[in-house]
This record gives structure tokens, sequence and C-alpha cells, in this order.
């Protein structure tokens, strides 16, 4: 794996009521995202990333952005 890669089973999740991959306040993947193509994706699609999350908290993400699935809170 290159520089960047996270293994998914090693960094710790935590499942939602809709069985919704959530990233722990520990993950490796938090801040670790590239803003520019989260922005390019989520517009692309009618959504704004910085009004999801990726956190069992339900706290919307801010710049930078996570990597991995958002979810609206």
């Amino acid at each position: 794996m290159g520089d960047g890669n996270v293994i998914a089973s090693a960094d710790p999740i935590g499942i939602g009521p809709n069985d919704e991959l959530f990233l722990a306040p520990q993950s490796e993947c938090i801040d670790v995202g590239d803003s520019d193509a989260g922005t390019t994706d989520y517009d692309a699609i009618g959504l704004d990333w910085g009004a999801m999350t990726t956190l069992m908290s339900g706290d919307a993400d801010a710049l930078p952005i996570d990597a991995g699935a958002h979810y609206h809170p």
C-alpha cells in the first residue's frame, strides 16, 4: 500500500442504526481527505458534505474534509 492509504480493518469505526460505517474520533481518516475532490463529487450529486457527518456524534465535517462516506446527521 502507498502512503496515505488506510487499512479499513485496522481503523476504528462505529456502526450506525442503519448499518452506516462511522469514523471513531481517533480514526486516521479524520481530516485527511481531498477537500477539492470532495466538494466536486458531492456538488455533482447535489449534496453539501459540510452539512454531513462521518462521525457517530453527528458533528458536521469541516475543512480539511474527512476521508470516507458522509451521512446526513
